[in-house]
């Protein structure tokens, strides 16, 4: 088995006529699904938050280079956790890149501790405030994680089917996924992504890439680490990619991380 990155490109479909910014981003943590545990959902929320953070700091630095910094703005970012018919959700409002701290230290946070700057008011928490919201984004970032097996693969197939009807996602949105594996090659996350890449060619919804992340088991213990550290570097890469795609409003790859050590290894740790 091979370590590090490794690439597929699902974007053999027709590309979008236009590629612009997204207006507006949902960061869906879809993590409570089948065979799903506490663990999973905050992993989740870590990598989704950390792909908001870096989001605002790659545009911050870029409009330093370009001297526009007092006009940079960054997408509007609305945070949805699906919960049976209810969703759950923040909004963070478009501004400067540099003053935004928005999703920092979210992992293990309930949603009311989410603090979010420029939030709507409570009402906008509500299904109905939600649904307005979603509706509203022109890319969606779904994190979810995969267990081992195929049946977590059916399993996260009926989750989607479940899920779909409460996400109000406009036609021709861009979906992006962030995958975790508990396996160490993340096999289950690439099938994972196959169904999604499904789920959205029959639901008018134009399927962009993502990251398949294996030995999701050693995600609690990255939190902590730096993020261009040997640790997460090679995941850190990958998430500043499938930012790069979001923020041009393009198609990117589906990128493989697998844990910097061999299988054995990989075994003994977890």
């Amino acid at each position: 088995m091979s370590n590090g990155r490794e690439k597929c490109d699902f974007s053999s479909e027709a590309s979008m006529s236009a590629s612009r910014p997204p207006a507006a981003v949902a960061l869906v943590n879809a993590a409570g699904g089948s065979g799903a545990s506490g663990a999973d959902w905050n992993s989740v929320a870590f990598l989704l938050s950390d792909f908001e953070e870096a989001y605002r700091a790659y545009a911050h630095e870029m409009a330093q280079m370009f001297g526009v910094a007092d006009r940079v703005t960054t997408p509007c970012f609305v945070h949805a956790t699906p919960g049976g018919d209810d969703i759950r959700s923040a909004r963070s409002g478009r501004s400067d890149a540099g003053e935004g701290d928005a999703g920092q230290g979210d992992a293990g946070r309930s949603d009311a501790e989410r603090g979010i700057a420029g939030l709507h008011d409570a009402a906008d928490s509500s299904s109905d405030g939600t649904a307005a919201e979603l509706s509203e984004c022109d890319a969606v970032v779904v994190g979810y994680a995969c267990g081992a097996g195929r049946a977590s693969v059916d399993g996260f197939a009926a989750d989607v089917a479940r899920l779909s009807p409460s996400l109000d996602i406009p036609s021709g949105a861009r979906v992006y996924a962030i995958a975790i594996d508990s396996s160490c090659d993340a096999g289950n996350a690439l099938a994972s992504v196959d169904v999604l890449h499904a789920f959205c060619r029959e639901s008018g919804l134009h399927f962009s890439g993502g990251i398949a992340i294996g030995g999701g088991a050693l995600l609690p213990r990255m939190e902590n680490k730096p993020r261009m550290g040997a640790a997460r570097r090679r995941l850190s890469e990958a998430t500043d990619e499938l930012i790069e795609a979001v923020r041009a409003g393009r198609d990117t790859e589906v990128v493989t991380v697998r844990p910097p050590m061999p299988r054995f290894l990989y075994g003994l740790l977890v």
